[in-house]
């Protein structure tokens, strides 16, 4: 790393200078009545932190952590993954994947490494010198991070900065908070609206229980008396899938082509696009997708995940083998349809149901049409889909700011390390 892009109010030196790398190791099975607080890559992404095992059930050598220190994750740093581990609990471990950095000395505040290992300023350049074969499986060199040149702000600007960051990351966790109830809210509101559906008045229906007259036996459960059942294959005018082949047909542009990647669970993901070109014909026209289709990936990667095509779609697309599309004559039950199936929907054990096979799941067409809605009149429906979309809007307004804080945290620390945001003001 070159010094001239640290800010000039601090000093740079050799990262050596002021950290070294623990590499003792331990194997918990030794102990393996013992339990460990042990940080690993999948704890890390899962949890964004260490989880508690007994050693009998940690695979192989470990590093051993008795004093504190900064773990930084060597494996696809693209990705970073860091973390300040202090006060060190007894029996605590981390896995060969992380770079297990300890200060030299005393004048460290590590939550301001944990936030300087995390920038862009530093895991881009760890990315640049990892080294495997594929950009998923890289790993960073170790020794090499010691000789690079770091900013050493005084003791006092670290405590001013990390204070500063400790803020942010308060207002982060605090909307993590938000976003997770608002979720947690819509799964339960997405059962009991589609099972229960709205009176009159847009109140939810009493419960069975307390008020049984409402409801009628179905093969599908109690559902209010309104409610019809039906088939997919009664109610939909296609269902289908696109055939094999179409790799010759992909292009740098044309129109779009939808595999599995693009089909999430209750999204429809176009961050992944690939584009074919070809002429009219009678297969493109088959597969051809439409605003308001159901789309269900059928097999491949994320077998049983479901969306519906935005009502607003006006772009020439096509499926892949991978995605089923469902076309229905009432185009609103589309919509319906990728809130009954996707996960937490009450359709969606059909799907898991219908699956076959074990090593590579999968779902065949006649499967598809055998799926079963439970559907309320239209009026009824409608509003039931309002619902539900305010509730997305809740959501999606609190995921931006979310997204917003976090780009704000990793901002200002590479700001504050190139000069491009004073300093001075915090000393």
């Amino acid at each position: 790393m070159s010094s001239e892009t640290i800010n000039p109010l601090m000093a740079s030196l050799p990262l050596r200078e002021l950290f070294r790398i623990n590499t003792a190791q331990i194997n918990p099975k030794s102990s393996r009545n013992s339990l460990f607080t042990h940080y690993s890559i999948p704890a890390f992404d899962k949890f964004g932190g260490p989880v508690t095992e007994p050693g009998e059930e940690i695979e192989s050598n470990k590093f051993l952590l008795n004093k504190p220190c900064i773990l930084v994750s060597k494996l696809n740093p693209r990705k970073p993954r860091v973390k300040a581990v202090f006060p060190i609990e007894e029996n605590t471990c981390a896995s060969t994947e992380f770079i297990c950095f300890e200060p030299i000395n005393q004048d460290v505040n590590l939550r301001f490494w944990e936030s300087y290992f995390e920038s862009r300023r530093f895991s881009s350049v760890l990315a640049k010198v990892s080294v495997g074969s594929t950009n998923s499986h890289t790993r960073a060199s170790p020794r090499e991070t010691l000789l690079w040149l770091v900013p050493n702000p005084s003791i006092a600007l670290q405590n001013k900065i990390a204070e500063l960051l400790d803020t942010l990351d308060e207002a982060i966790r605090e909307t993590e908070t938000v976003v997770a109830k608002l979720k947690a809210m819509k799964q339960g509101l997405l059962n009991d609206l589609l099972t229960r559906g709205i009176d009159a008045n847009g109140n939810l229906r009493p419960t069975l229980s307390e008020a049984p007259h409402l409801y009628k036996q179905t093969p599908l459960g109690w559902l209010p008396k309104e409610w019809d059942v039906s088939y997919l294959r009664d109610i939909t005018s296609l269902i289908t899938s696109g055939s094999r082949g179409w790799a010759k047909y992909y292009a740098a542009d044309g129109q779009l082509f939808i595999r599995s990647q693009n089909v999430r669970m209750g999204s429809f993901d176009l961050t992944d696009r690939q584009h074919v070109n070809v002429a009219a014909s009678t297969e493109g026209a088959r597969t051809e997708v439409e605003a308001s289709d159901f789309l269900v990936t059928i097999t491949g990667n994320g077998v049983g995940n479901a969306c519906v095509v935005p009502d607003t779609w006006n772009e020439v697309a096509f499926v892949s083998q991978h995605v089923g599309l469902v076309r229905f004559y009432n185009k609103s039950l589309g919509a319906y349809a990728g809130r009954y199936f996707v996960a937490g929907g009450p359709g969606n054990s059909q799907i898991l149901d219908a699956q076959y096979g074990q090593s590579k799941p999968g779902l065949n067409l006649t499967s598809l049409r055998e799926l079963r809605m439970g559907i309320p009149p239209e009026r009824e429906c409608l509003r039931l889909m309002r619902i539900l979309a305010d509730a997305d809007v809740k959501i999606s307004v609190e995921c931006t700011l979310l997204e917003k804080l976090r780009l704000q945290k990793t901002g200002l620390m590479d700001d504050l390390l190139t000069g491009r945001v004073s300093v001075k003001p915090l000393l």
